[in-house]
């Protein structure tokens, strides 16, 4: 053999690997990729689902509370639901945006206020107090089974802000309070009428 045929016999050895290790690298990602897929399906079949979607429906009626309060007479046809856990420090900061949103909507003869306490209801004393001065129609809700209530309700964090229609279906959602969403509700308020 001389050099030439050495140097042809190594580069086709070489081209030959370098084809299987791509195939090799191919099949090993396609396997990986279904193998994901699987489980992020089997995931996604475990997981609570994702429900605070415009349009998705809380069936208030299912949910699993105490009524501690209730100053309305349940005709109303729109509620804004006001979400907080006793425990948790961003809420004790988001009574007061709220005092301020409420304070910028009417509230009255189509839309009640629906305060939804997980745990202790004392986060929302001052809220309360707002309400009651001003004779605002609300429900103060105490959940005792938080998974209950996520699972029903699809809310899974605090503070949360929501609109319901006269459907009960979502209209406007806000984690954290913003002034985007504050107008954002405001606005719902303020150009809808049912």
């Amino acid at each position: 053999m001389n050099g030439l045929e050495v140097v042809r016999t190594l580069w086709t050895r070489v081209v030959l690997a370098a084809a299987v290790l791509v195939v090799l690298a191919y099949w090993a990602a396609f396997w990986y990729s279904s193998a994901l897929r699987s489980q992020h399906a089997v995931l996604a079949q475990a997981a609570p689902r994702v429900a605070l979607l415009n349009g998705y429906r809380i069936p208030l009626e299912a949910l699993t509370y105490e009524v501690a309060t209730s100053v309305t007479d349940g005709s109303h046809s729109r509620a804004i639901l006001l979400v907080a856990h006793d425990k948790c420090p961003l809420c004790k900061e988001e009574t007061s945006k709220w005092r301020t949103l409420l304070s910028k909507i009417k509230t009255g003869n189509d839309c009640e206020v629906v305060l939804v306490a997980v745990g202790d209801p004392s986060v929302f004393k001052p809220v309360l107090a707002d309400l009651l001065r001003d004779k605002r129609p609300y429900k103060l809700l105490v959940v005792r089974d938080t998974a209950a209530f996520r699972n029903a309700s699809g809310i899974l964090s605090t503070p949360s802000t929501l609109v319901l229609d006269g459907d009960q279906r979502v209209r406007v959602v806000s984690k954290h309070l913003t002034s985007v969403g504050e107008s954002m509700i405001a606005e719902y308020f303020s150009t809808t009428s049912q």
